[in-house]
């Protein structure tokens, strides 16, 4: 036992040493929080090991066990993602819900195969079960440990402080309500913004140039960054320091046409932040990194249930950025399962 954890200890300090060093290099790197992660399990898991005895039936349970919980993760995302009424849900029966729908009741259908294989192991295992339920659990697992290292990646990321002063701040746009409003998404990162302005204000140094970025979306009857700069105004900032960006439609774009800006205002690229939305602090930062841009992030709070409808949706983003990394990955945990088995 003693062995095992001070392996269990070494590996843990080795992923935190490694965690360290590379958070301080590239904040936005997602090994920063997969060794993060590593180190967790590295601790947990050596006191663990000698409490689990490995035989077949032990590690068919456990795969059970993990794929159930996957399910059931499945299962509470799509509920926190659907639209509730403070008393009823929204009609399913239409036809944005009937995808979402199919996908809950085959969920609740395989957690019910599943239910009954855990209560009669050996009435229904065979080397088919056996390939299934362990590639399911292998997957499963795969993207848990994708998700914790997303998660702890911008949580390293948001940890960084910015200091005063700083000279601009790119607020970027979220959409307007109605076309010409703005939503109350929106208006969070720009007061998030405007409270950045006034502490460092406050603090006796000259107040940032506020970049409001945001074009014009098909169904808007203003770029975004016209709006926001309105909202400024009646907020009392300072119009010469009110800076519009209006020709971007993505976050890629936020960052790359105010980069030019900035540029043309002559400022250090260092020298500024980005204000959004905290779910999305990570992934704009890591465009933001993608072009040069070397900035920490304001992010201002939204309520629980968009955060984590929100939260899932940017995981699914960094997904897709290495989709082709994870399609390989999942082709060869199916491999592995299948020469164990075998």
């Amino acid at each position: 036992m003693l062995k095992s954890i001070l392996l269990g200890l070494t590996l843990g300090g080795l992923s935190l040493t490694g965690c360290y060093i590379s958070y301080h290099h590239n904040r936005t790197r997602l090994f920063n929080g997969f060794c993060l992660v590593s180190a967790f399990f590295s601790f947990i898991g050596s006191f663990l090991i000698n409490t689990i005895h490995f035989t077949w039936h032990n590690l068919y349970r456990w795969s059970l066990g993990i794929v159930l919980v996957g399910l059931l993760f499945c299962c509470l995302l799509y509920f926190l993602q659907s639209n509730f009424h403070k008393r009823q849900l929204l009609i399913w029966a239409q036809k944005k819900h009937i995808v979402g729908l199919a996908v809950l009741l085959i969920s609740v259908l395989i957690i019910g195969i599943l239910g009954l294989s855990w209560l009669g192991w050996s009435k229904f295992l065979n080397k088919i079960n056996y390939l299934f339920f362990f590639s399911l659990c292998l997957i499963f697992t795969y993207f848990l440990i994708c998700f914790l290292t997303f998660l702890a990646t911008a949580y390293l990321f948001s940890l960084w402080q910015p200091k005063f002063p700083q000279k601009y701040l790119i607020i970027l746009g979220a959409g307007l309500l109605h076309g010409q409003y703005i939503s109350p998404l929106l208006a969070a990162r720009i007061n998030r913004g405007i409270k950045f302005y006034q502490q460092q204000k406050a603090a006796g140094f000259t107040p940032p140039l506020i970049i409001c970025s945001g074009g014009q979306g098909g169904d808007e009857q203003l770029a975004e960054a016209q709006a926001m700069g309105r909202y400024l105004l009646q907020k009392g900032i300072d119009p010469h320091h009110i800076l519009l960006e209006k020709h971007s439609h993505n976050t890629y774009e936020n960052m790359l046409f105010s980069q030019k800006i900035i540029a043309q205002k002559g400022i250090a690229f260092t020298q500024g932040l980005f204000v959004t939305s905290n779910y999305h602090v990570y992934r704009a930062g890591l465009m933001a990194h993608q072009i040069g841009l070397n900035i920490a992030g304001l992010g201002s709070k939204t309520h629980f249930p968009f955060w984590c409808r929100a939260l899932g949706r940017e995981f699914a983003a960094i997904l897709l950025r290495y989709k082709y990394l994870h399609l390989m990955s999942i082709v060869s945990l199916v491999i592995l399962t299948i020469a164990i088995v075998f």
